[in-house]
């Protein structure tokens, strides 16, 4: 029967109706092209963020007294939750001729030393190398008495790479225990990102006028950029589905109207409504869970291969270090399964419900 049915809707005088399957093909770009859309930029975010991650992570203790940092560093320790000591300062690199106002961020659990470990942005700015010399100074901490600046030189350790809101050109990261004592260090906690809602709302009763921030608080602009433009791309890809759907609505009220002389005869030789529509029904759906699924074989065919690689390499060069997975949701597939399913049933009840309205013998006298 369904066989028969697809006979009916897609042929007209024994010729295949190609518009027939437009709407179908439709369906099968725009959920490729939403998979890949919401693939690249969920890839693209994730690696953004694990990245910065490396070097930023855990929850910022702020506005915490100098008086309290005993008391507070015994309540954590009591209380079994991780934390570390970090202090930052703005300070001048200073290498050869060139100079670049950068932030020294110090890990109190590190005891890096002589060495410095800076962002290739700044490597590349400065023409800078793994085991060259630079200098730190620290003008703020400039000595009244003596009009003495904080100076000292450091060994390029290593150079991170994170070449996003100028991170690598900004942040640089040692620890000289001598130094750091000649610099008015900006001193806080940075409490486990693993830290239970349990032990944060423990922290802030105990201690009512601090305030803990997330360290992707930091970035919000960043990631709601990212998620708008993520979603205007999922917008215009669910519009493309859409008009693939009212596509199938329109053929298919047209088609079905124009085929209910062929439908009566089949109602003439005990074929009844129920039937028929169930069929129908399940030709329609039949052909939504192919388009759809033939789409996300196809997508993940082209992930798996690397065959999309060309493209994201021109579209995000290598340099912005996005070589990032493409993570597809497989919430997408049904997200677009029940669109289509809501545009079948509307297409294929409504147009039936007119034909039912109608008796058999008067839709054959009208076709006859």
């Amino acid at each position: 029967m369904i066989k028969y049915i697809h006979t009916i809707l897609s042929k007209n005088k024994r010729k295949t109706r190609v518009s027939f399957y437009f709407p179908w093909i439709g369906i099968f770009i725009g959920s490729i092209f939403l998979f890949l859309i919401d693939g690249i930029m969920v890839g693209m975010e994730n690696k953004i963020f694990s990245k910065i991650n490396q070097y930023t992570d855990g929850y910022k203790i702020e506005n915490l007294d100098e008086g309290e940092f005993d008391d507070f560093k015994f309540f954590l320790e009591n209380n079994e939750i991780s934390y570390r000591l970090e202090s930052n300062r703005d300070v001048v690199l200073s290498y050869n001729e060139n100079y670049s106002i950068v932030k020294l961020v110090i890990d109190g659990s590190s005891s890096e030393g002589n060495g410095l470990k800076i962002g290739k942005g700044l490597s590349v700015d400065l023409g800078l190398k793994e085991g060259d010399m630079i200098s730190i100074l620290s003008p703020l901490d400039i000595s009244l008495h003596t009009m003495n600046i904080p100076i000292k030189d450091f060994l390029v350790t290593s150079i991170y790479e994170v070449p996003v809101v100028e991170f690598d050109k900004l942040y640089v990261y040692g620890n000289d225990a001598n130094f750091n004592k000649q610099m008015n260090l900006n001193t806080y906690f940075v409490i486990d990102g693993n830290t239970s809602n349990k032990k944060k709302n423990l922290i802030k009763n105990n201690f009512s006028d601090i305030e803990i921030h997330y360290w992707a608080d930091k970035y919000k602009e960043l990631s709601s950029a990212i998620e708008l433009e993520k979603y205007m791309y999922k917008a215009f890809a669910f519009l493309l589905i859409l008009i693939s759907c009212l596509g199938v609505f329109t053929i298919s009220n047209h088609t079905i109207l124009n085929k209910s002389k062929n439908f009566a005869i089949l109602n003439v030789f005990g074929v009844n409504n129920r039937l028929l529509r169930s069929s129908m029904y399940y030709l329609m759906l039949g052909s939504t869970i192919f388009c759809t699924s033939m789409a996300f074989i196809a997508t993940k065919i082209l992930v798996s291969f690397n065959i999309l690689d060309p493209m994201i390499g021109y579209l995000f060069p290598s340099e912005l270090f996005y070589d990032f997975s493409i993570q597809i949701n497989y919430m997408n597939v049904i997200y677009v399964m029940i669109l289509n399913i809501i545009s079948i049933i509307l297409s294929i009840y409504i147009p039936l419900k007119i034909i039912d309205s109608n008796s058999t013998v008067s839709i054959l006298n009208k076709r006859l």
